[in-house]
């Protein structure tokens, strides 16, 4: 009884309901600046990707229109028999491009990653899978390395014999053709995985009183770089008709689809 007095007595109750409410209020304002913080880092992960997306487009698309294609171009006019075209070339060392070292976008922080992945692991994989295409040199350096070998020097080139020329044309070709590829492939990728996932995760209700100006901007720069330069743009089902090109298409023309 008396400690049933003790806890039912003025002087005691009044005070610790004050002190029990104030701390209460505490956790609680505390929770909710926890969960603020959170949803802004994790807006500011999206407007990173976002960006990255932008740029990592913008740059493909620019170097497919201004130095792939146009070599590509060239390379052809030359096996036709341009020789003026190959001795403008050997002379400004235009068989030499793409030698700039590529820019890193992989910076954002690890721990914006893993909010991101609790929500969404189907958005942060496709983002990670872009930032590995962009950052895959195989074919750029063994382009390189076999410009170096065969198309630094016009007098090696002349000395050579007209079936050996037309080889290492049409070798340089394959080359810019498979770098062509990989541009295609982050172009499709950013346009029609990663931007639309973007799209959605936005649309959460638990952003819904949260700006996403900057996000929406530059998911809207996405669509203006795509209306720009729509002829670079390969097509919807770009993705899945390199999925079943190469030796799966042989197969399948064969007749022996096992799978």
């Amino acid at each position: 009884m008396k400690v049933i007095e003790f806890l039912t007595n003025e002087n005691f109750l009044i005070p610790f309901l004050s002190t029990a409410g104030a701390s209460l209020t505490v956790i609680f304002l505390q929770f909710i600046k926890k969960v603020d913080t959170n949803r802004e880092e994790k807006l500011y992960a999206i407007n990173f990707m976002a960006d990255v997306c932008f740029r990592l487009l913008s740059a493909s698309i620019i170097i497919k229109k201004h130095t792939i294609i146009p070599h590509i171009k060239a390379t052809q006019q030359i096996l036709e028999g341009d020789e003026e075209l190959i001795n403008t070339m050997f002379l400004a060392d235009e068989f030499d491009v793409l030698t700039d070292e590529q820019i890193e976008f992989d910076h954002l922080p690890n721990e914006y990653k893993v909010l991101i992945g609790r929500d969404d692991m189907e958005l942060l994989q496709a983002f990670e899978m872009v930032l590995y295409f962009s950052k895959l040199n195989k074919t750029k350096n063994s382009f390189n390395s076999y410009v170096k070998e065969n198309l630094k020097s016009q007098h090696g080139f002349t000395e050579k014999s007209p079936e050996e020329k037309t080889q290492i044309l049409m070798s340089y070709w394959d080359y810019l053709d498979k770098l062509k590829g990989e541009k295609d492939r982050i172009i499709s990728f950013i346009l029609y995985i990663v931007k639309p996932l973007l799209e959605k995760y936005i649309t959460k209700k638990s952003f819904l009183f949260y700006s996403k100006k900057n996000i929406k901007q530059l998911l809207d720069s996405i669509d203006k770089v795509k209306k720009k330069y729509k002829e670079m743009i390969p097509g919807s089902d770009h993705i899945e008709k390199s999925i079943h090109d190469g030796i799966q298409k042989i197969i399948r023309t064969k007749g022996t689809d096992l799978f």
